[in-house]
């Protein structure tokens, strides 16, 4: 493979960094992933059928290293990673956050859900993430204490979006929604 054609390990992991953690997060407290299925079958769509199938397989419980045989490379490093992350969450790719994404407020209401009903997986990945955030600086700080509020409870809308821009609003909205449907049952 010559280097203008070899896979850049760490564009793969930040390209698939909101389906490791959401895989990971499953796999700790099984259910509390809103959206994984969406995520699959999304995957499924992109042609990504081998690697939804062992995805699946370690959601089942399998976490044996033969997994990663007959994978692509890219499909292997997110396996691996998946595993990895799995055995020690500090592993876990950094997420990157786009306030755009339809599936960023989805996501951050899962983890908010599940690290409120005590999966300490999904607390330290939210607490990382906050933290990435808040060194990004500008709006996604004002975003990561508006997180950081609604993982201690608050739910209100007018705190949660003071000083913020409409794409920090949409964002806050979502992810609002998103938690009274998860908390509602």
């Amino acid at each position: 493979m010559t280097e203008t054609n070899k896979i850049n390990k760490e564009d793969i992991l930040n390209d698939h960094a909101q389906l490791i953690h959401r895989v990971v997060t499953h796999c700790a407290e099984p259910g509390t992933v809103a959206d994984l299925e969406q995520f699959l079958e999304l995957a499924e769509m992109n042609d990504w059928v081998k690697l939804v199938k062992t995805i699946r397989n370690i959601m089942s419980g399998n976490r044996d290293n033969s997994l990663l045989d007959n994978l692509d490379e890219e499909e292997y490093i997110v396996i691996k990673s998946i595993l990895n992350g799995i055995e020690n969450p500090e592993t876990l790719p950094p997420i990157a956050i786009d306030l755009n994404s339809d599936m960023a407020a989805p996501g951050i209401a899962s983890l908010i859900h599940a690290s409120s009903q005590g999966n300490v997986e999904s607390k330290n990945i939210i607490e990382g993430l906050t933290s990435q955030m808040s060194n990004a600086g500008s709006e996604y700080t004002t975003i990561a204490l508006s997180i950081e509020k609604m993982m201690r409870g608050e739910r209100n809308f007018d705190k949660l979006t003071e000083d913020m821009s409409e794409a920090g609003h949409k964002l806050i909205t979502g992810i609002i929604a998103e938690l009274s449907m998860l908390e509602a049952g």
